[in-house]
């Protein structure tokens, strides 16, 4: 792919033009003529106007320094402006060819990682098969209790999820966002995804509640919405002790739907809020500063908006606003 097919093609270039709208040449010359006619009428009318009042010799000389000092002052003064106006002009394309480079030049560790996941995914897709495949011969069998056979489907539906993420991630790196917007009953996706979290060992011994509606029909990517609620959620379960309290809200005010997860942990410092969301940014030792990702793309892509607050909780609430009626197939 070229270059100007790649710059045309960019996701990064939203707003900015194509091509460049400047022509050095027809520009050139339509300021040099318009300066000849201009300079060539002047000094046509001024001679004949100096020639025609002009009592002697020495008073024509007199017009004429006048004239020419006149005219090196007018000219001197159109210089100056229309050179003002190119150069500022130029100033503000320099200005944005340094942050478009600076934007690629922070974009390549994306890139790369991107293109290391997409490959990673690939083969945890294949350990994957064959965890699903004998975990389905083992609960065919008839050595199991209940207990281990709902062990057992805890395992599969796992292996599924982590699957179907696997092949996400597999897809993005394709070129595209996988699991477009569909009607789904939102209080039961939030709903599959909190008793899928409660399994994990992290939050097995936090106390999780949550305040959702009856029922909540809506258009989003449910794929991408159960990803950001369970990183919310471990999210929470990590700033707080085993004894922590995580709060899940659903709420919907005037067709704008708000997903609340609250915590009594440390909170947020307000230093670290701009940086929070940023790629591989964390402050803890063993974290990756990916799972709060998840959270500005759903937010990204269903046209939403991001807050961080102080919970009721005494800790840290995320919360995510997001248009009910979303266009299907969209974004």
């Amino acid at each position: 792919m070229s270059t100007n097919s790649f710059l045309k093609n960019s996701i990064f270039r939203t707003g900015i033009e194509d091509r460049s709208s400047i022509h050095p040449l027809f520009l050139s010359l339509i300021i040099a003529c318009g300066y000849i006619i201009i300079v060539s009428i002047y000094i046509w009318l001024s001679g004949k106007y100096a020639g025609e009042i002009a009592s002697s010799l020495e008073n024509l000389e007199h017009l004429e320094l006048i004239k020419g000092l006149l005219f090196a002052l007018v000219t001197g003064t159109i210089l100056f402006v229309t050179l003002f106006i190119i150069l500022a002009k130029i100033k503000k394309k320099d200005e944005m060819i340094i942050a478009q480079n600076k934007s690629i030049i922070s974009s390549e560790g994306l890139v790369m990682s991107g293109i290391f996941a997409s490959s990673l995914s690939h083969d945890i897709n294949n350990l994957l098969s064959i965890i699903m495949g004998n975990s389905e011969l083992l609960r065919i069998t008839d050595n199991l209790n209940p207990a281990e056979k709902r062990c057992l489907n805890e395992i599969s539906i796992a292996t599924q999820t982590l699957k179907r993420l696997s092949q996400g991630m597999m897809d993005a790196g394709r070129g595209y966002v996988p699991h477009r917007k569909e009607l789904v009953d939102l209080t039961i996706v939030a709903k599959d995804t909190i008793n899928f979290a409660k399994v994990h060992n992290k939050i097995k011994t936090r106390d999780l509640q949550y305040e959702l509606p009856d029922k909540l029909i809506m258009e989003l990517n449910p794929l991408l919405f159960s990803r950001t609620l369970m990183n919310l959620i471990l999210n929470s379960a990590e700033a707080t002790d085993n004894s922590g309290e995580i709060l899940i809200k659903i709420k919907e005010e005037n067709d704008t739907v708000t997903l609340e997860v609250h915590d009594n942990g440390p909170g947020v410092p307000e230093d670290m809020i701009e940086n929070i969301f940023n790629p591989f940014f964390t402050t803890k030792k063993n974290g990756n500063g990916l799972g709060l990702l998840s959270l500005k793309i759903f937010a990204d892509q269903h046209n939403g908006s991001i807050d961080i607050k102080t919970s009721h909780l005494r800790g840290a609430c995320f919360s995510v606003s997001f248009p009910r009626n979303q266009n299907l197939g969209t974004k």
